[in-house]
């Protein structure tokens, strides 16, 4: 618990550092924890209640920047991915800490996609990318130091996963209200998320929030409607388009569990850190993990349908969800079932470039006549 900042007072709007000295507890300590869940049926696990992963066991000098410990990072991860968990995922970083010790943080980076299952983020706390704000809030990390970190994380953990997603990401916090504010840092915020889309970087998550005065009052100089505006810009300019770039159409993932239904869309999330939320335009069993693929984004969720797709059982609407499909199309598939393969496929419908679109979302088993 606690912050590496703690000697300096930490960012204007956070609580840790007022912990005083960060503990650490030990590596076997959490490992043997995690062994006696594991050993009750527990499988999947989250390190967090932290405010910087990199930081762990750090060598705490009375900087805002410790020298992190690797070699203790190593061995706390690689003694829980012994366990076997379903999910071992992390939390937060300091952007600071990771650019100002860059070898240490590469090596912390590779135990952390070593370990860790897919899926997994790294929130950043950058808060904003106003200088000006950052020194009268005394924050985390420079602009420049929060740019090295994603880079960096996309570097080591930006290939695709077994679970469709990739290995590490980095997350963004943007925290709007802090003092110094004026209508100009908004759009510096936005540029600077804008540039991480433009080098064809990925984020998995763009946190905003405006700041709550728990530690302190803060003069609101930024309207409630200038903050609005500013977040839908964000979703409209960088989440969705990161979005498409982050699972593209076609991409498949792994085990989502469905949890609620509303109308006829039913929403389920893979287990784990910020998990993407997954729209289902057909009819699924509640409760169940489903593979499914993508076939449409939205600002901060996507739509899929079962993988495979059992072209000669399924709905008609899981059909006309299809990339490409629309309605005729998805009843013309229908009446012309049963499909006997992607031949079927093609003469049923009247493009072939639909077709070949949609087939590799297909599987083609005959219907139980049950």
């Amino acid at each position: 618990r606690g912050c590496v900042r703690y000697m300096t007072g930490g960012c204007s709007f956070c609580v840790e550092p007022l912990k005083g000295r960060p503990v650490f507890r030990e590596p076997e300590a959490v490992i043997a924890e995690a062994r006696a869940l594991r050993e009750r049926g527990v499988v999947n696990f989250r390190l967090g209640a932290q405010t910087c992963i990199i930081s762990y066991k750090a060598e705490l000098d009375g900087t805002d920047c410790p020298r992190p410990s690797p070699e203790a990072l190593e061995e706390l991860l690689s003694g829980m991915a012994a366990l076997s968990p379903q999910v071992l995922h992390v939390d937060n970083a300091n952007p600071a800490v990771m650019a100002r010790h860059p070898e240490e943080t590469e090596r912390a980076l590779g135990a952390l996609v070593a370990h860790c299952t897919p899926g997994n983020v790294l929130a950043l706390g950058m808060e904003t990318a106003d200088p000006a704000v950052v020194a009268a809030n005394n924050l985390n990390a420079t602009p420049e130091e929060v740019l090295w970190a994603v880079r960096a994380i996309n570097r080591a953990g930006g290939h695709r996963g077994a679970n469709g997603l990739p290995h590490l990401l980095p997350g963004i916090n943007v925290l709007v209200g802090l003092e110094g504010e004026r209508p100009e840092t908004l759009e510096m915020d936005l540029r600077f998320l804008k540039g991480i889309l433009d080098e064809g970087l990925l984020l998995r998550r763009i946190n905003i929030r405006q700041v709550v005065p728990v530690r302190r009052a803060f003069e609101r100089t930024v309207s409630h409607s200038q903050f609005l505006r500013f977040k839908e810009r964000v979703r409209t300019e960088v989440d969705r388009p990161m979005l498409e770039r982050l699972v593209p159409v076609g991409t498949v993932l792994r085990s989502v569990y469905t949890e609620l239904r509303e109308g006829k869309v039913t929403f389920g999330r893979q287990i784990g850190t910020y998990p993407l939320l997954v729209g289902i335009p057909h009819p699924v069993e509640l409760g169940r993990f489903y593979d499914v693929a993508v076939v449409g984004h939205g600002f901060r969720s996507i739509s899929a349908v079962e993988f495979p797709l059992a072209v000669n059982s399924c709905s008609i609407a899981a059909l006309e969800a299809l990339p490409g499909l629309g309605r005729k199309r998805a009843v013309r598939l229908f009446r012309a079932r049963p499909l006997e393969g992607p031949d079927a496929v093609r003469r049923a419908l009247d493009d072939p470039r639909v077709a070949d679109a949609v087939l590799p979302f297909l599987s083609f088993g005959r219907p139980n006549p049950n």
